[in-house]
């Protein structure tokens, strides 16, 4: 380890700020890090020392801080260091003393400094900052994350009473500010990355870079020979690979060719020393070669900064070159922060951009950033480059929203005019222009409710998959299990990814970066904030071409899968059917899972909704393949999916593959042409024999859905919407604005039901509980959006009835009219006691036959007791548009 010492100082200036808050030209001082460069991972002494200028502070007067972590506890998914004190070995200095409040979301160690004595003209307060050691002083660790021109902002507050204090980066003094540079180490290792997936006999590229022990690209640049081992049957590869200063540490090997099937990984090993010779070698993700590879797997990120909106980060050109040149990934997108249509003239980007290069940036200079990268390394073929940005919802944290054109036509026709709060509203604000949008589950609570209303103009879901894995941990379990280097769900009430896919929602699952550092597809478990410090995932995609269009339909056909970082090669079929797809299927089927690791694979296991059905567990076997049993499919559709688990704690999860029957029956209902309403099979199976019951009022089915409207009309504070999932279980979700509200929701006649409150009630010191037995009760301390959703399964036989009361009168939409009041009562069926029903048989109804009703302006259920097995059991009710 190099020792280093770096000390904050401060210089005279010209000028000078008084201590009754006066204004001047100039700062009291500067502030400066000694030594200004730093080496990743290095063990060092960190004194913070500060120098006035040519007048005095007076005791009393301090400055605040949020020291950036350029220290952490550990290497490994370490957080920021909080030790920072008077330096004990500094003598002669004015008394000072420090307080600190804790770690910011973003990762700063809050502090302030108040001098006890009056600091002098030129006088120099000296304090350390690291990690407390037994003995009590402090000893540092370097951020093994990269990063130049780091700058935080201080505040002078002349006195106690002085609760804001003056930005020195806000007077445009960023130059007087602490700047530090962390350089990576240097070269320790060699990431080698090959396509996951090639054709027999055809040439492909091998990319070399050769790293430090932190997965950054090694500094000084590499100049020496690496040293590779080709399996046999592959051709192509040297022995030897120079690097000059020139190559940046990165090297591409083209012309690389295998002659048969089979799966090839080729080994790395620095030749720098004798050491490095006696060390294990690295190695290649595992290759996959094939007779025919007509839709190759693509590996890549989507969601990352690179420095304009938060984080760290240098930039668009750093980012997108490291993802190429060091990660050799396929595709990378960058997504930062922008803001509404109307909030864009006054919005200024968040973050440390004024600090580190003296400018506040508006939207334009981030989406010019943005636009101009993406445009710039884009190469259709060789590398795609993305262009996103990200919106912020009030009640479901943040989504990313992408389209393949974005370069050529900006983003004007993708941001919503205003600030949303849930995401249904930025799936109608957005519908025309049908965007890609992902929402980002970090490892959080995550009310799904909110994501059920999907459609896009053409009918198709504008957010087909969900992140189940990103550098704040897993999402994918639910809460429990807990990953030193993986994390894990923190929401003690948050539920597992299966369970919503198992419910109805049709999400893929996909891994990605959520790096705030500028370092795309790195793989090591380390970041800058708190929730930022576990490994960065990756996502995987079967594109027909290498290019935008390409990468984001496979998004949208839900052809993905993801990992935790590693490129483990993951098949899995169910009857020729691949991920985010549905096999129709008669009788017993097998679920096919081949996969490849980086490392020993210990199991791989088949999930149905939230259950693990079976699973197979392997002994020191890197490339396995497995068949798992399954049974003849119900009518209804049924997802499974796969986990594979390596050894080493990484992971890869499948998107689902839906299974249903082939041939089984489908009731609708239909108006014909000649007025009359049909019953008719729109399925692929015939059924014996079909019972009708009409009546004028009652149904015992989930009344019809109510949509909700975007924009919320007047009058309106806020609406409730009813989502049906099938004819006995559907989402009803209230949402509601303004001032701060109590009340609660209570659901009777269910035979089960599942509450989900949303993440602005639960995230900004609201409360809600339910007694177990239908009843939710909460309050809220905001004023924006934000809502209640419960899942609730009922019975045909029984009313089913939801009351809503509140502490004020709020105006509610509901069914297109809007009610006001305190109490409401939403029937989620109709059973009123009255007299009236009419019951009907009908005797052979083949596929596509159809049989007319007696009366049209009944309400009608088809099969109300269940007895059919249906391939859709969501549309057998009729209800007249007189009678909702």
């Amino acid at each position: 380890m190099r020792n280093a010492t770096v000390a904050i100082c401060a210089a005279a200036v010209i000028g000078w700020l008084s201590s009754a808050g006066g204004q001047g030209d100039q700062p009291t001082g500067i502030w400066e890090v000694l030594p200004r460069k730093l080496v990743s991972g290095d063990t060092c002494d960190i004194r913070i020392r500060y120098r006035n200028g040519d007048q005095p502070l007076p005791p009393g007067s301090s400055f605040s801080m949020e020291v950036q972590p350029i220290s952490v506890t550990q290497l490994q998914a370490g957080t920021t260091s909080e030790g920072l004190v008077p330096d004990p070995d500094a003598t002669g200095e004015p008394k000072a003393t420090v307080a600190v409040a804790g770690v910011t979301e973003e990762g700063a160690l809050k502090a302030r400094v108040t001098f006890a004595d009056e600091v002098p003209a030129g006088g120099v307060v000296t304090l350390r900052y690291g990690n407390r050691q037994l003995d009590g002083r402090m000893a540092a660790i370097v951020n093994p994350v990269p990063v130049n021109d780091l700058a935080w902002d201080v505040r002078y507050h002349a006195s106690a009473d002085d609760k804001d204090g003056m930005s020195w980066s806000e007077r445009g003094w960023w130059r007087a500010l602490p700047r530090v540079d962390i350089r990576p180490a240097e070269a320790a290792a060699v990431r080698i990355t090959a396509p996951t997936m090639v054709a027999i006999g055809k040439p492909f590229s091998v990319r070399i870079a050769v790293t430090d022990r932190f997965d950054s690209r090694a500094d000084p640049p590499f100049v020496g020979s690496v040293r590779l081992s080709a399996p046999s049957g592959m051709s192509g590869i040297p022995e030897t690979v120079r690097f000059a200063p020139a190559d940046a540490s990165c090297r591409v090997i083209p012309g690389v060719r295998v002659a048969r099937a089979g799966i090839y990984r080729i080994g790395a090993r620095l030749a720098a020393s004798p050491a490095d010779a006696s060390r294990m070698p690295d190695e290649s993700n595992p290759i996959v070669a094939r007779a025919d590879v007509s839709r190759p797997i693509y590996w890549g990120v989507l969601h990352g900064r690179a420095g304009y909106t938060g984080g760290w980060g240098e930039g668009a050109d750093s980012y997108f070159r490291y993802a190429r040149e060091v990660a050799g990934l396929d595709f990378a997108a960058l997504t930062e922060n922008l803001p509404s249509t109307a909030e864009r003239a006054a919005w200024r980007a968040p973050g440390l951009h004024p600090a580190r290069y003296g400018k506040q940036l508006t939207a334009d200079d981030v989406e010019r950033a943005v636009l101009g990268a993406a445009g710039k390394h884009d190469r259709a073929g060789e590398f795609v480059a993305i262009a996103g940005y990200l919106s912020e919802t009030s009640s479901a944290s943040a989504h990313a929203v992408y389209t393949s054109d974005a370069p050529q036509s900006g983003f004007a026709r993708i941001i919503p005019p205003s600030r949303l709060d849930f995401p249904f509203e930025l799936y109608a604000a957005l519908s025309k222009s049908e965007p890609l949008i992902i929402h980002h589950a970090n490892a959080a609570y995550l009310p799904y409710s909110s994501l059920s209303v999907t459609s896009g103009r053409s009918g198709a879901s504008p957010a087909p998959v969900l992140e189940c894995y990103s550098d704040r941990g897993m999402a994918f379990p639910g809460p429990g299990p807990y990953d030193p280097l993986f994390g894990g769900v923190r929401s003690p009430v948050a539920k597992s990814l299966f369970r919503v896919i198992g419910r109805g929602l049709r999400l893929g699952l996909v891994g990605d970066s959520g790096t705030v550092t500028g370092w795309p597809g790195r793989r090591f478990a380390a970041g800058i904030a708190p929730r930022h410090r576990f490994m960065p995932g990756l996502t995987a995609v079967r594109a027909s071409s290498l290019s935008r269009k390409g990468v984001l339909d496979a998004y949208r056909k839900r052809d993905v899968y993801a990992t935790t970082g590693e490129r483990i090669a993951l098949s899995f079929t169910i009857g020729g059917t691949g991920m985010g797809g549905t096999a129709l299927i008669d009788g017993p089927a097998v679920a096919t899972v081949e996969a490849s690791g980086t490392g020993p694979i210990a199991a791989v296991s088949l999930f149905n909704g939230d259950r693990v059905l079976t699973q197979a567990r392997f002994a020191n076997r890197r490339d396995v393949r497995t068949q798992f049993d399954l049974p003849a499919p119900q009518a209804e559709v049924t997802p499974y999916m796969v986990e594979v688990l390596q050894v080493d704690g990484h992971r890869a999860w499948s998107s689902p593959i839906w299974v249903r029957r082939r041939a089984a029956p489908d009731l609708a209902w239909a108006l014909g042409a000649d007025g009359k309403l049909y019953v008719r099979n729109a399925g692929s199976a015939a059924v014996a024999k079909v019972v009708l019951q009409g009546h004028r009022t009652d149904y015992g089915f989930v009344r019809p859905a109510w949509k909700p409207e975007y924009p919320l009309p007047a009058g309106a504070d806020g609406q409730v919407w009813l989502r049906r999932w099938s004819d006995r279980r559907a989402t009803l979700f209230v949402s509601w604005r303004g001032a701060p509200l109590a009340g609660s929701v209570s659901v009777t006649g269910q035979t089960a039901y599942e509450p989900e409150p949303d993440y602005a009630l639960l995230s900004n010191g609201g409360s809600f509980r339910h007694n177990g037995a239908g009843t939710m009760e909460f309050t809220d301390t905001i004023t924006g959006g934000r809502g209640l959703g419960v899942y609730v399964t009922l019975t045909p036989q029984r009313l089913c009835v939801a009351r809503l009361t509140f502490t004020r009168e709020v105006g509610l939409r509901m069914d297109g009219r809007i009610e006001r009041g305190r109490e409401f009562t939403v029937p989620l069926n109709r059973l009123t006691g009255a007299s009236g029903a009419k019951t009907v048989t009908v005797t052979g109804l083949a596929p596509g036959g159809r049989y007319a009703v007696p009366e049209s302006g009944l309400c009608w259920m088809a099969d109300p007791s269940d007895a059919i097995a249906e391939s859709d059991e969501g549309n057998n009710l009729w209800v007249p548009s007189g009678a909702r």
